[in-house]
């Protein structure tokens, strides 16, 4: 039986791999990051609370998914989440007895053989104890699945596991630009939240566009929850990664960041008793107690369309930007303009 932690601490894991064009650079990015997860285990061994939680970055094995299911085929880089890679990634989480976030990776799903999602695990001692797909893809430049989107997709859109460590939920960078992600993981009783970002210039940690702070910082306060928030710190072309992991409080508070970019550890404190007891007793800024839901009507009609996606179906930027148009339509209630009709301009 696992021993149940009130206090312990935690690790993002900020990498700046390569994009890995074949099995081998995968096989290499993987191995990389098991000799950080070992490095980060070694170096905060001995400071205060026990490290149980480590978490990695969107994108942080195969790099950014710019291809086809069939370049992404042929490349041979897909994972499964039951593959080689996520086994030895359990093996690394089982060696130091912690739970492990695996950062994001371009799954192939054998339910779904024509799509690709992009999804984390929740890795703990004895396995795998979560599996969340990205919710909030981000369209149009990410042409893979959200599961919003598929027929007849019947698996919990955000699970939350409940662990020694707390109720742990993960969410996917574009996923924190709507407040009703952070909101359905704390109704669910979330109380840490790992957000694994790629989010690149000119996104940053400073004004006037730092949103990697301020984003996950307002969440936090707003549904006195925990964010462990892991961005990218490389170059996967064409883009460049401003790093800038963090995590907060449930109050807002910034316990650890790193301003930099490249490989870097921030390591920070969970205090779940603390977190329960505010919880408890607060009577002031306790958002998800204070939720007046039938005051706000837009969460009962949807902006963005309901597209069923078979399972052989493809997703191409030119789809979703349909879609959006027909999204946009909706919520300001006028036609989309076509390109070169001279309203537009």
């Amino acid at each position: 039986m696992e021993i149940a932690y009130d206090r312990y601490s935690v690790v993002a894991i900020q990498t700046a791999f390569g994009s890995a064009q074949n099995r081998e650079a995968l096989d290499a990015n993987l191995t990389r990051a098991s000799e950080l997860i070992d490095r980060a285990m070694i170096a905060y061994a001995d400071w205060g609370f026990p490290v149980k939680l480590i978490a990695m970055c969107e994108f942080c094995l195969q790099g950014i998914p710019y291809y086809s299911r069939a370049d992404l085929d042929a490349a041979d880089v897909l994972i499964r989440a039951d593959g080689p890679e996520i086994e030895r990634l359990s093996n690394v989480a089982a060696k130091h007895d912690i739970y492990l976030h695996t950062g994001t990776f371009l799954e192939d799903a054998p339910d779904y053989p024509g799509l690709v999602f992009n999804t984390a695990c929740l890795i703990g001692p004895d396995g795998p104890v979560l599996r969340y797909r990205k919710v909030h893809n981000w369209i149009p430049i990410e042409t893979f699945a959200s599961p919003t989107l598929v027929e007849e997709y019947d698996e919990p859109l955000f699970p939350v596991a409940d662990t020694p460590l707390g109720k742990i939920g993960c969410l996917t960078c574009y996923d924190a630009l709507f407040p009703e992600s952070y909101r359905e993981l704390v109704m669910q009783g979330a109380e840490v939240i790992v957000l694994a970002n790629a989010y690149p210039s000119p996104w940053q940690t400073e004004p006037p566009t730092n949103w990697l702070t301020i984003v996950p910082q307002v969440r936090s306060l707003e549904n006195c929850v925990y964010t462990v928030n892991v961005n990218q710190g490389g170059d996967l072309t064409p883009f460049q990664f401003n790093g800038g992991s963090a995590i907060f409080d449930w109050e807002g508070r910034v316990l650890s960041q790193t301003l930099h970019r490249g490989e870097q550890f921030v390591l920070a404190h969970i205090d779940l008793a603390g977190l329960r007891a505010w919880r408890g007793s607060t009577y002031q800024h306790l958002g998800p107690a204070h939720l007046r839901a039938s005051a706000f009507s837009y969460l009962s009609r949807d902006a963005f369309p309901d597209t069923d996606l078979g399972p052989d179906a493809t997703v191409t930027q030119n789809a979703l930007r349909r879609l959006i148009d027909i999204g946009r339509e909706r919520w300001l209630g006028t036609p989309t303009k076509e390109p070169g009709d001279p309203a537009a301009s």
